[in-house]
């Protein structure tokens, strides 16, 4: 929705902002406006499903990509894979790229998969396939309180939003404004040249 908003208000924008001579715009315009934020959106890497805020409880809004896991801490070659993939692409929860040191973040995590294979009816589930992804201090504490009071009936809710966690595809709503600028503008000039040849004749 705010991608769809943003290539609205986009189109709305550029046609403000070359004045009043400038021609009604199109419901098409307006379309291919929106369809082009979503393009520009999607070709810079952004995903909707992102869009949401990350439950720590699962792979987060920045969980691009991972390695796989056992159920033991990850080794020093593991820790050092993670770490690299943490430093391109930031805490999967949260998204941030700053901190000193990544975590190797079990996904599901390890206490999930305790439950999941415990009691009478666990001991005929196999072991979920874990994956390692980073993951910052914070988000990991927030984790490990939600991963606590889970039980197999109920899972904690805890939410880590990304407001200040930017990416390129953050920018998709400027950059169609920009084009969508340089096309109302170009309507403008030729609408005024018509209407003049019209008004000498």
């Amino acid at each position: 929705v705010a991608v769809l908003a943003g290539g609205w208000l986009a189109e709305r924008g550029a046609a403000f902002a070359v004045g009043e001579d400038a021609p009604p715009g199109r419901t098409s315009e307006r379309v291919v406006t929106v369809l082009s934020t979503l393009s520009v959106f999607q070709a810079l890497g952004g995903r909707f499903c992102a869009v949401l805020p990350s439950d720590v409880l699962f792979p987060g809004a920045f969980a691009r990509r991972s390695i796989p896991a056992t159920s033991k801490y990850a080794s020093l070659a593991e820790r050092q894979e993670v770490q690299a993939i943490g430093r391109k692409s930031g805490c999967h929860t949260c998204g941030t790229r700053f901190p000193r040191v990544f975590h190797a973040d079990h996904m599901p995590p390890i206490k999930l998969c305790n439950v999941q294979t415990s009691g009478f009816l666990g001991f005929f589930r196999k072991w979920p396939a874990q994956e390692f992804y980073p993951q910052c201090g914070s988000c990991s504490r927030v984790q490990s309180r939600a991963a606590r009071i889970s039980t197999r009936k109920t899972l904690a809710l805890e939410l880590r939003y990304h407001f200040t966690s930017l990416r390129a595809y953050h920018a998709s709503g400027l950059l169609v404004g920009m084009l969508a600028y340089k096309l109302q503008e170009k309507r403008r000039d030729e609408f005024l040249a018509q209407r003049d040849d019209w008004a000498a004749k």
